[in-house]
């Protein structure tokens, strides 16, 4: 019932021209052992958040990944417990999707919840709405009827309210992400692994919504995934400029981040899975990488951190 008021007075405030009141929509889809198959329907999504679940769980998971996951010997993979976060020319959409099963055992999809964030905020979509998904999975993990999941994701939509009263979200100073990054031990010691990152995305065009992705696998430099995330979309986007569409997809196990610069295709969901032992980090890639790029990264890393 709470969630077809939410549903109904969200339409109002559309019939009217008015805004809605809260900045975050929360969803939720994929398996629970409360339903013998993929929930149906889906819980709280709108449309942004269906095509979310379209393009990542339908056409990735489903069409694209989970054969080549079954072709992998069991050690190449690793479990579904991710953090993501998407920014979409509609939107950005923070999430988290872990390993879980239906009413009949069968597991090969994850459990996804996720949020629009209306306000576009990457700050706050981090400081905010991630943690409150995160309670939101110990929550359903432990739900065991339909009644209580839907519940349960009316109640986060509740909770991520907008509050007039409430202080904006922090901002995270772009200098000393790129500081944290460059000086970071895991992307090699001889200076070679910005200047390989760079390399791997030489033909991104970031301004056009429409433009394949280019991926990459770095490592996190930072224990919190949600922090790693932060700090490389401030540098890519301190080298790119503004990006139309990149997305982050971080095992909370490893310690890496799959980066999607550009839109995804359905094949690039195929990484959510995949180890080391069959993506490696873009920083061990023994790319050719010449003289002028490295003095280029390295005027880029000093202009950006002494500015």
């Amino acid at each position: 019932m709470a969630g077809l008021l939410k549903r109904l007075l969200a339409a109002l405030h559309v019939r009217s021209g008015l805004a809605p009141r809260s900045r975050v929509v929360v969803g939720a889809f994929g398996k629970h052992p409360a339903w013998n198959d993929h929930i149906d329907p889906d819980i709280g999504l709108d449309g942004v958040l269906q095509d979310v679940k379209r393009r990542l769980y339908l056409d990735g998971i489903r069409d694209h990944a989970i054969a080549s996951w079954l072709n992998a010997l069991p050690e190449q993979l690793i479990p579904f417990g991710h953090v993501f976060v998407w920014k979409r020319p509609d939107g950005l959409i923070a999430g988290r999707l872990w390993q879980s099963r239906d009413g009949r055992g069968r597991d090969d999809f994850p459990m996804v919840v996720c949020a629009r964030c209306a306000d576009g905020s990457l700050a706050r979509a981090v400081a905010d709405v991630l943690p409150a998904l995160e309670q939101l999975e110990v929550q359903i993990r432990a739900a065991t009827t339909r009644e209580a999941v839907v519940s349960l994701v009316d109640v986060a939509q509740q909770s991520l309210l907008d509050d007039p009263s409430a202080p904006p979200a922090a901002g995270f100073p772009e200098g000393a992400a790129v500081r944290r990054l460059a000086t970071c031990p895991e992307l090699g010691g001889n200076g070679d692994g910005l200047p390989r990152v760079f390399h791997a995305l030489r033909d991104v065009d970031p301004g056009h919504s429409g433009s394949r992705a280019e991926h990459v696998r770095v490592p996190r430099c930072s224990p919190s995934a949600p922090q790693a995330i932060l700090d490389w979309a401030r540098l890519l986007e301190a080298r790119l400029g503004p990006v139309h569409q990149m997305l982050f997809l971080a095992p909370l196990a490893e310690g890496w981040l799959d980066v999607l610069v550009g839109k995804p295709e359905p094949s690039h969901f195929y990484t959510l899975r995949a180890s080391l032992k069959l993506v490696p980090l873009t920083t061990d890639i023994a790319y050719t990488v010449n003289d002028r790029l490295m003095a280029d990264t390295r005027a880029f890393v000093l202009g950006t951190t002494t500015s």
